[in-house]
């Protein structure tokens, strides 16, 4: 981080250990803190306010290493020249509080609702304003300090948010002592309609991802133009650039402009960038691999249009007649650059990065060609062709999603057994060894106890493929066929029923995956190119 520019990270680990202690002095019991807090994997959420009482408790083992590592962190980044922001009092307390002091004001929050948003959404303009403007009178603050503020806010509740209220919240605290961040301004600017936020000083920010997806995504003309574009806007009060995805680890070559984006003067070169960043990246210049970069750029990595990083394609998402297949580029694009990855592999394979870049382009390609498959499902459905539908259902299933689990599977990047034995190595003994890989499992599959946020944080990895995805995909196949063969309607509510049987099974089957690559990528990446690249 250091390297790349960045002087003010956010440094919020091991906060609850904090909490525990507070807590406690408030008079609150164990059991009363264990029932509000949630499990390792869950905690960015919670700390929002978003979910409570899921996946935990938090081992005291947990907290105390936490805290440990915490200040490590902020010893190494005080070390580098940086500041590093630390976490503040968002007003999310156990429900217990009521037990303790009878008079507060206790809002119930409900499990990915923003507590905020539920106490001040129906409150009218001007008692907003006037509350408002007595609170920030009365509370008692540092008034040396500087407070780091996400605007969030204002893009996900628009219809509350309106020029008066944000002002009324954002001129509360003094000029200069708050920085706003505005959190998505790759996509949705605010400070373009809040008059540079009123005054107060703000970080332009691209957000990119949500809950860690794998998929091929990017908004590159946006990253290049919109700095630039936010420090010429008139009284403009930018004071530099961040990066607040909700998952890193995936789509490099975004994360490389973003950080070069701070440096420059004006505006890249795209062309003469992705050039130059694919001979940076394979440590040798290679014509095919250079053709490859400039058609994604052109495509999968520059989306003009408001669809946010949240993988849509058929292939992460449980089965339906519903399914959304659009696409913000042109496909042949990818397969095409998937032609090129492979021309280079002969000569590029000994770079692990490029080994990583033909693994992730396979990856995409073989997404698209599930699209097109569930596409045909669909339609031999609705065509009430049995046969044409046992046909695409048997390719789908037993050979396509196999191949790309082998692929996957063959590096150690796309591996469910490495994020499991890594969540696994945390603890300290078997108990806490089985509460964090419940913790890994449910994160990237049904989220919560009932499929609450049900697979966003999807990931395409080698294991999970073959025991998550392709169950379901064959589960699907065969209920349809069944609908077909007895002629009755296909129920969307049934089939739900009937596979979260098999999406629970993922998290309690106590399979041992593989935490080591597993097969030759370069034959597995050349085997599935030879069977499946479309050929016009």
């Amino acid at each position: 981080m250091a390297l790349n520019g960045i002087n003010m990270p956010l440094a919020f680990t091991g906060q609850e250990a904090i909490w525990q202690k507070v807590y406690i002095s408030l008079g609150f019991n164990q059991t009363e803190i264990d029932n509000f807090v949630v499990g390792p994997a869950f905690l960015a959420w919670s700390r929002l306010g978003n979910m409570h009482s899921w996946a935990g408790p938090l081992p005291a083992s947990w907290n105390k290493r936490q805290l440990s590592l915490q200040h490590q962190i902020l010893q190494r980044m005080r070390s580098l020249g940086m500041l590093p922001v630390l976490p503040a009092f968002s007003g999310f307390v156990p429900g217990a509080i009521k037990s303790y002091y009878f008079n507060c004001l206790y809002v119930e929050p409900k499990m990915t609702i923003h507590v905020l948003s539920v106490k001040i959404q129906n409150i009218p303009t001007q008692s907003f304003v006037s509350l408002f403007t007595q609170f920030c009178q009365k509370v008692k603050m540092d008034p040396l300090a500087i407070w780091l503020m996400q605007g969030w806010l204002f893009v996900n509740r628009p219809s509350f948010w309106q020029p008066t209220q944000i002002k009324a919240l954002l001129r509360g605290v003094p000029l200069g002592r708050m920085i706003i961040l505005d959190l998505f301004a790759d996509n949705k600017p605010v400070y373009s309609f809040t008059e540079s936020f009123y005054g107060q000083p703000f970080i332009w920010c691209m957000l990119h991802n949500f809950g860690g997806n794998i998929g091929m995504y990017g908004t590159v003309e946006s990253i290049n133009k919109g700095p630039f574009e936010a420090r010429s806007f008139p009284h403009s009060t930018m004071v530099g650039t961040g990066i607040t995805p909700e998952g890193i680890e995936q789509n490099d070559v975004v994360y490389e402009l973003m950080n070069e984006i701070g440096w420059c003067q004006e505006p890249l070169n795209l062309t003469e960038w992705v050039m130059s960043y694919a001979q940076r990246r394979y440590g040798k210049k290679n014509d095919d691999a250079v053709a490859a970069w400039l058609l994604l750029f052109q495509s999968v990595y520059n989306n003009t249009s408001y669809q946010p990083d949240h993988n849509r394609s058929p292939l992460v998402h449980r089965p339906s007649l519903k399914l959304d297949t659009s696409l913000w580029y042109n496909k042949s694009d990818v397969y095409e650059a998937w032609r090129l990855m492979q021309a280079a592999a002969s000569d590029l394979f000994f770079s692990e990065t490029f080994r990583y870049d033909l693994v992730d382009v396979t990856r995409q390609s073989v997404q698209l060609l599930v699209s097109e498959f569930y596409e045909d499902l669909k339609n031999a459905f609705l065509k009430h062709s049995v046969v044409r539908l046992r046909t695409s259902g048997n390719v789908l299933v037993n050979n396509l999603l196999p191949q790309l689990d082998c692929l996957l599977s063959s590096d150690r990047h796309f591996i469910v057994g490495r994020w499991l034995q890594t969540a696994r190595s945390l603890a300290t003994n078997e108990e806490e060894a089985e509460l964090y890989e419940f913790n890994a499992r449910s994160q990237i599959t049904l989220w919560g106890p009932g499929g609450n946020l049900l697979d966003y944080a999807n990931k395409q990895w080698g294991g999970l493929v073959n025991d998550y995805y392709a169950l379901r995909w064959g589960l699907f196949v065969s209920t349809l066929i069944k609908c077909l063969e007895k002629r009755i309607p296909f129920k969307q509510a049934y089939f739900n029923q009937i596979v979260f049987q098999v999406e629970q099974g993922f998290i309690i089957n106590k399979v041992k995956y593989p935490d080591k690559p597993v097969g030759n990528t370069y034959e597995i990446a050349k085997q599935l190119f030879l069977t499946y690249y479309p050929r016009q």
